[in-house]
């Protein structure tokens, strides 16, 4: 998760080269998909897609990829 919050695009690629779970969360619940939504990281989330991360997980706040991903639910 550091390295999709840290820009650092280089070891997310080598992560996800190597097998990295993308399903693992965070303390409110946030998978890489969602973290990656949250910020903003849009140029990664499909290549965690085709990777086998979930598209359905929900975090504590309520939030899905879909509630991060569109302008008009961000709150």
């Amino acid at each position: 998760m550091y390295a999709i919050i840290g820009n650092k695009d280089n070891l997310f690629n080598f992560l996800l080269d190597n097998g990295a779970n993308l399903n693992i969360k965070n303390n409110n619940d946030d998978d890489s998909v969602l973290l990656a939504a949250r910020h903003k990281r849009y140029d990664l989330i499909d290549n965690m897609i085709a990777k086998g991360a979930s598209t359905i997980a929900i975090n504590n706040d309520g939030d899905s990829m879909k509630d991060l991903t569109n302008p008009k639910c961000q709150k």
